[in-house]
């Protein structure tokens, strides 16, 4: 288990995973592939972004959106290895070229305040 599964909000490594695989999102369509970085979304409003280095998947953000146009960042995770290599800042910078607005979630642990205020 690596260092950062080990915190409150438990395995995230989720948010890395392909389209249809994992329960804890809906039945998601990918919606796009720019440079290195896949965009899947499902029925619910739910959007990951990942970013993939040698088709590799290294690092994912989730976003949940009402309308498609505001989102609020839900889980971040970055595989240990390619942590603070800014690899989360380019799906956070992705993520505010789709939405109009993006805002972090208001509940956030020691790590999620240190990423929202770098971010």
């Amino acid at each position: 288990m690596s260092w950062l599964q080990k915190t409150s909000q438990g395995d995230l490594s989720w948010v890395l995973s392909p389209p249809g695989t994992s329960s804890m999102v809906g039945n998601e369509q990918q919606i796009s592939m720019e440079g290195n970085i896949a965009i899947y979304k499902d029925e619910y409003g739910s959007y990951r972004f990942v970013y993939f280095l040698n088709n590799e998947p290294i690092s994912g953000l989730q976003v949940v959106s009402k309308d498609g146009e505001s989102g609020t960042i839900a889980n971040v995770y970055t595989v240990p290895e390619y942590q603070r290599q800014g690899f989360a800042r380019k799906l956070v910078n992705k993520s505010r070229e789709v939405f109009s607005n993006i805002e972090h979630n208001k509940h956030l642990t020691d790590l999620g305040e240190g990423f929202a205020e770098n971010t």
